[in-house]
């Protein structure tokens, strides 16, 4: 699949872009940015979207911030992505990736029209906040590279509240939450992106 940014370039390309934009504060950062550079997709569908949003979730390592990237797809064209900016360049408690790729799409587009053929990617399972928020969007596909066991939701979907549950489950076609079709070695990609600074700023949250 060679999907399209909203710009018009391949997302490789886009990506690519993305990984040249900025200098590695760390040799581990430099050496991560290397491996995606040179990444071979493989046949599984989502492949390249969770490539591109482990390259977004990188350069949120690169800022400070949790690493953890988001995109919103429609028709094999993202229309829009977001990182984690929790941390800088200031403290955003809900600036969460997918929370900032729903407010680049709902800032720039008329809202009311139909989200039906709409699918989310992001590189991390979606916390509780941010699954609401999708609830609420309407987008009918999410899903997630690698899991979070300690804050993801969508790994306890039992465990919302049943309204929420309701509403995904009312809407035509239903909202679906799940695992991305990707490689293991991007979910493992993911994961380990997301472990390079998780230790240090959940300490950092913790103490504020």
């Amino acid at each position: 699949m060679v999907a399209k940014s909203s710009e018009g370039h391949t997302l490789w390309d886009r990506g690519l872009a993305r990984l040249e934009s900025w200098s590695a504060r760390d040799g581990e950062l430099e050496v991560w940015r290397e491996r995606l550079r040179n990444w071979r997709l493989s046949p599984d569908p989502h492949d390249l979207m969770v490539w591109y949003t482990c390259v977004l979730a990188l350069e949120s390592v690169n800022e400070g911030n949790f690493g953890v990237g988001a995109v919103i797809v429609r028709d094999g064209e993202v229309v829009a992505e977001g990182r984690n900016q929790a941390f800088r360049p200031n403290i955003r408690g809900a600036y969460h990736a997918e929370a900032r790729a729903l407010e680049a799409y709902e800032s720039n587009t008329n809202t009311s029209g139909d989200v039906s053929d709409m699918t989310m990617f992001s590189s991390l399972e979606c916390c509780p906040m941010c699954t609401v928020l999708l609830i609420n969007s309407g987008i009918r596909n999410v899903y997630y590279a690698a899991p979070d066991p300690s804050c993801g939701m969508l790994s306890r979907w039992e465990q919302l509240p049943p309204g929420y549950r309701t509403l995904a489950a009312r809407r035509i076609p239903p909202q679906s939450f799940g695992s991305a079709s990707c490689s293991d070695s991007l979910v493992k990609c993911a994961m380990t992106i997301f472990s390079l600074n998780e230790e240090s700023l959940s300490a950092a949250m913790a103490a504020r």
